[in-house]
């Protein structure tokens, strides 16, 4: 049995173009895919037999080919989304990450092939698309059945190689504004305010981290004056590799998200697992066990808030000490760690092994 994960669609060809199949990708979004979680988590899934293959799919028609990471798992980068069907197999479970317009077509054919169409939503507003027999459910923490259709609960995976927890007597930095593209959604900018109200409030310095690229926006532009007008002592190292976000995470005592958008955003999760209390601004964007242990986490009621955000980061801050970190990520490795990930795909898998034409009706009766 093999899935064939569809994991982006970036800057693709409005028609199918000549490419090399043979050729080997050097497209960015290939590039970074081993630090992926759904990457480890397929690569688990394979190694266990769960799956006998794996086959990723990326729509770009910047340097198509291939890449191999072994003969049962591998790549294509292909130009235009038609021109993956050469590469698939009649009973093929499709998994579709996001539903980018392009897709849409492709999409109702493999559906109309009597193939499993599985749907992880990836922040996007396609839930309602009808081809996906199941859809992967990460933010309620259960099983539900919506318009007759199964959102099967699933922790989303975190590559485990890359953030883990390193055991550190004391850590030097206060906290971490949000790992992330850096604009106004993201919300950095409110903890940027803040740390100004924390200075004001306190008479102390709040020190952080913000890495992530700049892409712009009205508020964080003027939250990057403001931390050379008011002298905040907050490092911006800008787009650094996920191990510099690894080890930048193992030096925080918090983490702090205020963003007003998103779906389940991994900083939170790789966070937990290296250590890392979070300060939550919007939890309905977060599964439950990330806000709702109250030794864990604290929810900012009101984001637009400075001193109400900066009261509750100094009230976490003086509760904190060196036996919190190991114990945060002992907690995100009960919660979130990858073997509950792989046991969920294992009873999802063996259910499409017994019934290989795809059932919504049985979904729900053997799922839920």
């Amino acid at each position: 049995m093999r899935a064939v994960y569809f994991f982006t669609s970036l800057s693709n060809a409005s028609e199918p173009i000549r490419w090399n199949p043979k050729s080997e990708t050097k497209n960015p979004s290939a590039a970074g895919l081993e630090t992926e979680g759904f990457w480890y988590l397929w690569k688990v899934l394979v190694e266990r037999r769960i799956l006998d293959e794996v086959l990723v799919i990326i729509e770009s028609a910047r340097s198509p080919g291939v890449k191999k990471w072994r003969e049962d798992y591998l790549l294509y980068v292909v130009p235009h989304i038609n021109q993956a069907e050469v590469f698939l197999r009649p009973d093929d479970i499709i998994f579709a990450r996001g539903g980018f317009r392009s897709w849409f077509p492709f999409l109702g054919k493999m559906n109309e092939s009597k193939r499993w169409v599985l749907f992880y939503r990836a922040a996007t507003n396609r839930g309602k698309w009808p081809f996906w027999d199941i859809v992967l459910e990460d933010l309620t923490g259960k099983s539900f059945v919506l318009e007759d259709r199964l959102h099967y609960r699933f922790n989303k995976p975190i590559n485990p190689e890359v953030f883990k927890f390193r055991d550190r007597s004391g850590r030097d930095i206060d906290t971490m504004f949000h790992a992330s593209h850096i604009h106004d959604k993201k919300g950095q900018w409110k903890c940027v305010d803040a740390a100004i109200a924390y200075k004001e409030i306190f008479g102390k310095h709040l020190h952080a981290v913000m890495p992530g690229g700049f892409y712009g926006g009205v508020k964080t532009r003027e939250a990057y004056h403001k931390i050379h007008k008011h002298e905040l002592p907050i490092w911006v190292p800008g787009m650094v590799s996920r191990e510099d976000v690894n080890r930048w995470m193992n030096r925080c005592k918090l983490y702090i998200h205020l963003g007003g958008a998103g779906q389940n955003d991994r900083g939170n999760l790789e966070s937990m697992a290296c250590g890392c209390q979070q300060v939550i601004g919007n939890p309905q964007f977060h599964p439950p066990f990330v806000y709702e242990n109250p030794e864990i986490s604290e929810v900012v009621l009101n984001t637009q808030n400075p001193e109400e955000v900066a009261k509750v980061v100094h009230n976490m801050l003086a509760r904190w000490k060196p036996s919190i970190p190991p114990k945060v990520a002992e907690y995100y490795q009960r919660q979130n760690g990858i073997e509950v990930a792989v046991r969920q795909m294992e009873v999802l898998f063996n259910l499409i092994k017994r019934y290989p034409v795809p059932d919504r009706a049985v979904a729900i009766r053997e799922l839920m």
